[in-house]
């Protein structure tokens, strides 16, 4: 469940003087700021009740450029400030079920009904409507993501908490890693303002879409720009090929080291092939490889097993 912030009522400053206020906050060794030291500031400026409007107008008038180049959250979301590795504010607009944009786009959109964690703390505050509801879950007691490995299908040890909405002027911090929230649309459209930790190695940090029916990983749903360009690299040069061999052996991140093995394999002649490096990886010494690897190696074996796959195959044709 995400701590609780008090947001007493506050005077009302201006966008540019809270930028000022979190300018000063202390940072961290990598030079990113808590959140939570962020509270009085953005208490202030949720009371402001023009700043927003403002801002929407000159973006627009502007034809949404800085949007178009610094938002990679799509138009549910507006950036409204980015310190590179420090920090970011944003507002996000929550529409309700019957509003026109979650009829045109679906709900899954506006993250509806996905439950996940995140891989970076932020600190929230509804700013108008009765707000976004949530199923607030963790991962138990004193728990956080660290006790997965982090393979789709995996359990979780999830926790439920509380159903309860982010109405205007509740405050809350949500934990990187710790805090699982199940989001569902609010009574009428809501905006709520996030003040995010940002630093370099947030991208390698795992995030998570959880199933909570069935209690399991669906999948991990952070990315890095790396990842991408090495699943390009292994097809164009022997040094990409090099690379992701030392990635899947000794990079620090195990999701990065997933990645290579699967660029590799992109690269072999035929299933036959696939089937022998993922068995192979089995022994790996990262957890995550070596269960990804025998998951994939057990897909693999219809299309190496002609006969397994013609057995299949027949099945499909004449089921019982």
């Amino acid at each position: 469940m995400p701590v609780a912030i008090a947001n007493p009522p506050r005077a009302a400053i201006a966008f540019d003087n809270f930028i000022v206020a979190i300018d000063g906050l202390p940072r961290d060794a990598d030079g990113a700021i808590d959140p939570r030291d962020a509270a009085p500031a953005l208490g202030g400026l949720a009371r402001n009740r023009d700043f927003l409007a403002q801002a929407m107008i000159a973006e627009l008038k502007t034809h949404c450029a800085s949007q178009l180049s610094d938002n990679r959250y799509g138009p549910q979301v507006v950036m409204l400030h980015q310190a590179r590795g420090l920090y970011a504010v944003r507002a996000n607009i929550w529409p309700a079920s019957d509003d026109a944009e979650v009829r045109a786009n679906g709900a899954h959109a506006y993250f509806y009904g996905r439950a996940h964690d995140h891989n970076f703390d932020f600190l929230t505050v509804g700013y108008c409507g009765p707000g976004y509801v949530s199923d607030y879950y963790d991962y138990g007691e004193g728990g956080d993501n660290g006790v997965l490995t982090g393979y789709p299908g995996e359990a979780v040890p999830l926790r439920f908490i509380e159903r309860s909405a982010l109405h205007e002027g509740r405050m809350l911090l949500y934990r990187a890693g710790i805090d699982i929230h199940c989001q569902w649309p609010p009574e009428s459209l809501s905006i709520s303002l996030n003040v995010m930790q940002m630093s370099p190695g947030i991208a390698w940090r795992n995030q998570y879409l959880i199933d909570v029916e069935d209690r399991s990983v669906i999948r991990p749903i952070s990315f890095a720009a790396s990842e991408s360009l090495l699943a390009v690299a292994v097809h164009f040069d022997p040094n990409g090929c090099d690379l992701a061999h030392e990635f899947v052996a000794s990079h620090r991140c195990e999701r990065m080291r997933w990645s290579a093995a699967r660029a590799i394999a992109a690269t072999l002649p035929d299933a036959a092939a696939r089937h022998a490096w993922f068995v192979g990886l089995g022994a790996s010494d990262s957890a995550l490889v070596a269960a990804c690897a025998v998951r994939t190696a057990k897909g693999l074996e219809f299309e190496t097993d002609p006969d397994a796959s013609a057995l299949g195959q027949a099945a499909a044709i004449h089921p019982r």
